[in-house]
């Protein structure tokens, strides 16, 4: 995985799927990472939210670190099944899809799924995806990693996109990272 050839995906981490999703609390602090190394290596991103209407907006955590730009709505579980969305993977010309954010069994699985499909090379960050309950996500992983879609921390993807150590993006991102073990 290169940086150069990646986007990051953020998927529907609202304010109403919060209080009931085990172990969101982890996932955000490793999806504020994810961002953090997303921005410091000009890695596009795109944050999407089902139904804000009746979801909320992304949580405020995340949001304060976008581009209000960057967020995009959609109603189908499977962010492929939304043209703008697929025309935003289109322009940017990454072919590494990095994924994380809520529901593991639901819009990031679908999305996964369906982006595998269309010939992307999918990454979803383990500790950076969750769900309701610990059997879906469980679930999600399996099937993951049956259909050849690569499953990997947040670590891994910070480190495969620095490649190396002794640069300055390196040493700014060190202290984040060291705050996420």
């Amino acid at each position: 995985m290169q940086a150069n050839e990646s986007l990051l995906l953020v998927i529907d981490v609202q304010t109403s799927l919060l209080p009931v999703i085990a172990s969101a609390s982890s996932a955000i602090k490793n999806i504020q990472t994810l961002i953090t190394a997303q921005t410091k290596l000009n890695i596009p991103i795109v944050v999407t939210e089902q139904y804000p209407k009746g979801l909320g907006s992304t949580v405020h955590s995340i949001l304060n670190m976008i581009d209000s730009q960057d967020v995009v709505t959609k109603t189908h579980f499977s962010m492929t099944r939304e043209p703008h969305i697929l025309k935003i993977l289109e322009v940017c010309k990454r072919r590494q899809i990095v994924i994380c954010g809520m529901e593991s069994h639901v819009c990031v699985l679908q999305s996964a799924m369906e982006l595998k499909a269309l010939n992307y090379d999918v990454y979803v960050i383990s500790d950076a995806v969750c769900s309701r309950k610990e059997s879906d996500y469980i679930a999600a992983l399996e099937r993951f990693r049956s259909n050849k879609i690569h499953v990997i921390t947040t670590e891994m993807a910070v480190f495969e996109w620095l490649g190396k150590a002794c640069t300055e993006i390196f040493r700014d991102l060190l202290p984040v990272l060291k705050s996420t073990s």
